[in-house]
């Protein structure tokens, strides 16, 4: 009979290939603070350091968890009286595995607060972005879009933007309380890798948007007062230099892909629709330029194909692992 397996077997077994991602970000974030000179460039304060080491912090966190209701699961916490709230820990603790990825896709979205992207890289890049679009525009888009600007359209166009807030967790959620686990696992790692893209683009190419860029050249203000709330709100708690791609139509793109791909007709119209006024809305707000948009296509396409590729590597390689990690009966005394 095999000897009990160790707490790395144990830890291996119950990790997911969700657990590389967010220990490989962890790492790549230490070693680009490490590797250049952003303390030199700029003050790094606590809140920095706490998002940047927060997928660590959650993954060691859920593998302590992991580790505790491992233990409550045993024979000897099953004889226990107290074994029915184990039994509640360990469903809690079920429900915070599986919605892991999301503290995760939080975590690097929240760092984005903290301009990290400039700290690495603190030129910025709207001079070229801004001179693809007039290369086939002729001129910036926002710009063009100018005479059609209405406080009507703002609104609505400013709704649709706003809602991308609400748009994957609701998803998300709808699949997990239907029991459509596979999916919701299979979305849930797309968007990580989606975002993960993401933030690296937004290292390698900063950018402020249109709106900031040429904001002495805009003519036609979107909102009729500036005191305006929703504006106020937008642009307070607005990332700066997100631009290139845009996840606000990448995000729903993908979540868009994966509904048409299930025949979920209904949904994946209404997705489709989605998609649709995201991309414009986006524009149209001086967020993002016209290439924002087009190049997020094929970042959606790849975080798509990797995704599946992950999930179907992973097992097999866990495998593999624990074959080689296993320990050998003890040989029988001479």
């Amino acid at each position: 009979m095999s000897a009990p397996r160790g707490l790395w077997q144990r830890v291996l077994a119950a990790s997911r290939v969700e657990d590389l991602l967010a220990l490989g970000a962890t790492l790549a974030a230490l070693v680009l603070l490490v590797a250049t000179d952003s303390y030199q460039r700029f003050q790094l304060g606590l809140l920095d350091i706490f998002f940047i080491l927060l997928p660590l912090l959650l993954l060691l966190l859920k593998i302590v968890i992991t580790e505790f209701v491992a233990f409550s699961c045993s024979e000897q916490a099953s004889t226990d009286p107290e074994g029915f709230l184990w039994n509640f820990l360990g469903q809690l603790v079920g429900l915070f595995r599986d919605w892991f990825p999301f503290f995760l896709l939080s975590a690097f979205y929240f760092s984005l607060f903290t301009n990290f992207m400039l700290r690495v890289n603190p030129h910025t890049a709207d001079a070229r972005l801004a001179a693809i679009d007039a290369w086939f525009l002729g001129d910036q888009a926002a710009i063009l879009l100018q005479p059609w600007v209405r406080p009507w359209l703002t609104d609505l166009l400013n709704t649709v933007y706003v809602s991308y807030l609400l748009y994957f967790p609701g998803v998300a959620f709808f699949l997990y309380v239907t029991g459509r686990r596979a999916a919701f696992r299979r979305v849930m790692l797309g968007l990580l890798l989606l975002m993960g893209m993401g933030v690296v683009s937004y290292i390698l190419v900063p950018a402020i948007g249109p709106g900031k860029f040429f904001y002495e050249r805009f003519t036609v203000p979107l909102w009729e007062r500036p005191s305006d709330p929703m504006f106020l709100l937008i642009d307070r708690y607005r990332v700066v230099h997100d631009c290139f791609p845009s996840l606000h139509v990448g995000i729903p793109l993908l979540l868009c892909l994966y509904a048409w791909e299930a025949r979920a007709r209904a949904a994946a119209a209404a997705a489709t629709v989605y998609v649709l006024l995201m991309m414009p809305a986006t524009v149209y707000l001086r967020y993002h330029y016209v290439i924002d948009v087009v190049a997020v296509f094929p970042y959606v396409v790849v975080a798509r194909r990797m995704a599946d590729m992950l999930l179907a590597w992973w097992p097999t390689c866990q495998r593999r692992l624990l074959e080689k990690r296993e320990i050998p009966d003890p040989a029988p005394p001479a």
